[in-house]
Formats: C-alpha cells, sequence, structure tokens
C-alpha cells in the first residue's frame, strides 16, 4: 500500500496521545529519569532481539545525534508533566510542528514542499487555538518553558531521524537510539534511587514496549519514505488525541481548543492529500498565458511593419 507509512504514524499518534494521561500515572511513582531509564532500556533489549546485522558508523552515529534529542524531548516532557495537564502539555509539544519545515532544508537538503508548509501554517493556527482554549497566555509557567524547549528537540529528533534513517536499516537504527536514550538516562535515575511503585513499573514496561519500541520503530521505517514536514503533521494529530483522552478522563475543552483540534487535523489533511501538481500546474497556466500574451503581442507589432519575426 502506498500510503501504509502514513497509516502506521497515525496509528501510532492515536497510542502517544493516550501516553500523556500513562505518562502522569506513572510519575507518581517513579521520577522522570527512573521512567525514561525503564521504557528505553525495555525498548533496546526489544528490539535488539531483532537486529540481524552490525550497523555501520554512520548510522551509529545518526543514532548517537538522534538519542540525545529523544532523550531532551522525552525528559522535558516527563518534567513538564508534573505540574501541567496533559491537554496543555501535548498542545505545547506540539509546537515542534512549524520548525521542521525550517529546519528540513538545511539538515536534509531537501526543501518542504508547497502543500506541506501550507498544513503546517494551517497546523500552526490550529495548535496556537488550541493553547488558547486551555488557557495559553503570554505569561507562561516553568513547566509550560520546559516543554516548549523539548517541543525543539522534538523537531529537531523528527529531522534527524529521516536524515539518518533514508539509507540504513530501521531495526539497527531503532536499536541504537533506544539504546543511546537509555545510558543517557541512567545518570539521573541513579540520582532518584530508581525507586518505583509496582503501578508505575507496570506503566513503564507497558510504555517501553508498545509507545517506544514499536513506536520508535515505526518511526524510522516510516520516515525513510516520508519527509520530515509530513512526518510532523501527521504526528500534529498526537496533542488532538491527547485532548481527546484528557477530556474522556475529566479534563475540559472549551470551544476555541476544539476549533483548534480541527484545524491541526485540516492541517494534517491538506500536506497528505493537497496534490503537489495543483502549484506546479498553476504555475504552468501562469506561464503558458504570459507566453501567449507575448506571442500576440510580437505578430500584431510584426503584421504593422514595427519589428521583423
Amino acid at each position: 500500500m502506498k500510503r501504509l507509512p502514513e497509516l502506521v504514524l497515525v496509528l501510532f499518534t492515536i497510542i502517544w496521545g493516550g501516553t500523556f494521561l500513562a505518562t502522569r500515572t506513572a510519575l507518581h511513582g517513579m521520577g522522570p529519569f527512573t521512567l525514561l531509564f525503564i521504557r528505553f532500556a525495555i525498548g533496546a533489549v526489544l528490539v535488539g532481539v531483532f537486529v540481524r546485522r552490525r550497523p555501520s558508523a554512520r548510522e551509529a552515529l545518526g543514532a548517537l545525534i538522534v538519542s540525545v534529542t529523544i532523550a531532551v524531548a522525552i525528559a522535558a516532557q516527563a518534567e513538564g508533566l508534573k505540574t501541567v495537564g496533559s491537554a496543555r502539555a501535548g498542545f505545547l509539544t506540539a509546537f515542534y510542528v512549524p520548525l521542521v519545515p525550517i529546519l528540513q532544508g538545511p539538515i536534509t537538503g531537501r526543501r518542504a514542499s508547497i502543500a506541506d508548509i501550507l498544513g503546517a501554517i494551517v497546523a500552526f493556527v490550529g495548535l496556537t487555538l488550541l493553547a488558547a482554549g486551555n488557557g495559553f497566555s503570554p505569561s507562561l509557567t516553568l513547566g509550560d518553558v520546559v516543554i516548549l524547549f523539548g517541543a525543539v528537540a522534538t523537531a529537531l529528533q523528527v529531522v534527524l531521524m529521516s536524515r539518518f534513517a533514508s539509507d540504513g536499516d530501521a531495526k539497527s537504527i531503532t536499536a541504537l537510539q533506544l539504546a543511546g536514550v537509555a545510558m543517557l538516562s541512567v545518570g539521573g535515575a541513579t540520582a532518584e534511587g530508581m525507586r518505583a511503585t509496582p503501578m508505575a513499573l507496570s506503566v513503564a514496561v507497558v510504555l517501553g514496549v508498545v509507545a517506544t519500541a514499536v513506536g520508535l520503530f515505526a518511526m524510522n521505517w516510516a520516515q525513510r519514505t516520508i519527509s520530515p514536514t509530513r512526518a510532523a503533521l501527521i504526528y500534529a494529530l498526537e496533542p488532538v488525541w491527547a485532548a481527546l483522552f484528557g477530556f474522556l478522563a475529566g479534563e475540559k475543552l472549551g470551544t476555541t481548543a476544539l476549533v483548534g483540534g480541527g484545524l491541526v487535523v485540516v492541517g494534517a489533511l491538506v500536506g497528505e492529500f493537497l496534490p503537489e501538481r495543483w502549484f506546479a500546474t498553476g504555475f504552468s497556466k501562469r506561464r503558458w498565458k504570459m507566453q501567449w500574451a507575448s506571442s500576440r503581442r510580437l505578430l500584431a507589432a510584426a503584421r504593422s511593419g514595427d519589428c521583423e519575426l
């Protein structure tokens, strides 16, 4: 199926949208770095079992770089969720969407398409309304700032994953990324004492298997053929699902937030289904009309003897 990678990513945005509540539940019984270490250590072991070849030096270097962005993004999100509601955290996290088209060209050498840029603009407006609908104001809390910092790291993660996954083995790259994040978080987890309640540990294990191991592999596999900006538009659906799950759990959503969520969906659909040839066709028609008008002027001038053909 031509759109299978896109459909897989949409499925995981639903799963990741539910992880905001699950992460908050786990953080009641363990520290953020302990959660990070357990999730990615389990994921590294699980994916590592399926690796059948030694990764190249380029794959190892790329995986290490991406691991840093993943660790920063998730640690910032987990820290911010201590004081920020899951729906609001999802909205703030998704501010990485308009950053991806800006970073895509310089990092990957591939400019975002017009349809993808238009979709990112629509999604950005939607995300702004989502944040405003949930109490967003110019006076940000420290938790908000931490989550926004994580959003920048997430934008870098999305672009760099496409940069290094395009010609590498998805299983090897995923295993290295998971192991890298686990190693980067072990120091913080040790400082926290690696204490965890049985409930928190159970949630961490589920997150490690489904949302982390399988989810990260899906990202590396899908982004071999999907541009960073288009992938980011699909990932923008995550806060919509987060808001839905938050609403089902008792969090309130205003009309503005609902409109914003709708615009995020529209932005994703624009980037996914608006044919690029529409823009190319429009340009071709304009150029044809200009050439036709120029030809008619030359012909009229030749007939009147003002110039020679």
